[in-house]
């Protein structure tokens, strides 16, 4: 469990600390060569090799501390299963404690998912400063909490947009089996008797590779979100942010939006409690 974790957290380092370098060099307008050249010059030919450099020799004990603790977490929902399967028989005479033993599973998972999503924000932070794990889940968590209307919104459309693309994937790739399997034999001894199994069975694989693949985009979205918070809060005072105009404008519509979507809830909330309970 703890290698696991450990091998995913190293890549997300790997990845949020070239995204960072690629933002911080910035802005990124993309409508001016000269400044393309000069992003360029600032990243280096290999800004993803110097990122995987730094994660190796500076940032390899914050890896261990945050992997750790999720794998920890992952161990004790493994003691709990393991005990659960083996007082089945109890929990079917006692209904309070299959309660139990399903509160505490509930908590556990609900406990592991936090623990990964502060822990995936502290590695990016450390990313980006350098700093150790509890300095920056703490420092994310404060950006985040800041920006929370905007956080939100960003979130909901990278949940749905890496959904879809893993559900398109896994579609895509059980649609070239089925084709291949249903037409790609000629001979009707070697055809086999039915596609069902090796269709599902691709799309599984296809879903797995997909998911592996697109944790590379969402890893990205959060860096830059975070970038973006970080680089709000330092810079905007003095108007020498670092993102580029369209995300600047991007940004701004999307906490419009949720300032009127906030506004319309508050305003549907007073005028249901102003409005007189009719009597039955």
């Amino acid at each position: 469990l703890w290698t696991t974790q450990f091998n995913q957290s190293f890549g997300i380092m790997c990845i949020s600390g070239a995204v960072a370098s690629w933002y911080f060099a910035g802005p990124h307008d993309g409508d001016n060569k000269n400044e393309d050249d000069d992003i360029q010059s600032k990243l280096g030919n290999a800004p993803l090799f110097s990122s995987v450099m730094r994660t190796s020799l500076y940032h390899m004990g914050t890896i261990c501390a945050g992997s750790f603790m999720i794998a920890f977490i992952q161990f004790l929902r493994a003691v709990m299963a393991y005990i659960e399967s083996k007082t089945k028989d109890l929990q079917g005479k006692n209904r309070f404690l299959k309660c139990i033993m399903k509160l505490v599973q509930c908590i556990l998972y609900c406990f592991e998912k936090i623990v990964k999503y502060i822990s995936r924000l502290a590695f990016i932070q450390t990313a980006i400063k350098g700093t150790n794990f509890c300095t920056s889940a703490i420092a994310s968590m404060k950006l985040m909490f800041k920006e929370a209307a905007l956080v939100g919104i960003i979130t909901a459309i990278t949940d749905i947009m890496m959904s879809l693309g893993k559900g398109v994937i896994s579609m895509f790739t059980g649609l070239i089996a089925f084709i291949w399997l249903q037409y790609g034999f000629t001979d009707a001894e070697t055809r086999p008797s039915s596609t069902a199994l090796p269709v599902l069975i691709t799309m599984m694989f296809g879903f797995a590779i997909g998911t592996a693949c697109l944790e590379v985009y969402e890893t990205a979205i959060d860096t830059i979100l975070l970038c973006f918070c970080m680089d709000k809060e330092l810079n905007e005072s003095n108007g020498n942010m670092k993102a580029g105009a369209h995300l600047q404008d991007f940004v701004k519509k999307s906490a419009k939006k949720a300032a009127a979507l906030d506004g319309k809830t508050d305003g549907d909330a007073s005028e249901s409690k102003g409005k007189p309970k009719k009597k039955k």
